[in-house]
């Protein structure tokens, strides 16, 4: 099996989301992105899917992740 891919990239002022084949979203913070990115990652582990979460840095150069941690809602 590959591995699933998700990258978190800026273009121009919005930060995107984007997989092998599809865009999955477009957001205005680099934060919202990851969290989005790290989401679709953790499904696909569930999923049994070797996969990879990677940020673009500073200079352009895409960085691999850990998977942050999930956020609970306060009850």
């Amino acid at each position: 099996m590959s591995t699933l891919r998700y990258a978190v990239v800026q273009v121009a002022d919005e930060w995107r989301v984007i997989s092998s084949r599809h865009q999955l979203g477009r957001f205005p913070s680099r934060d919202q992105a990851i969290e989005l990115g790290a989401g679709f990652a953790r499904q696909a582990l569930a999923s049994g899917h070797s996969v990879e979460l990677v940020v673009q840095g500073g200079c352009g150069e895409l960085v691999a992740q850990d998977l942050p941690p999930v956020h609970e809602s306060a009850p």
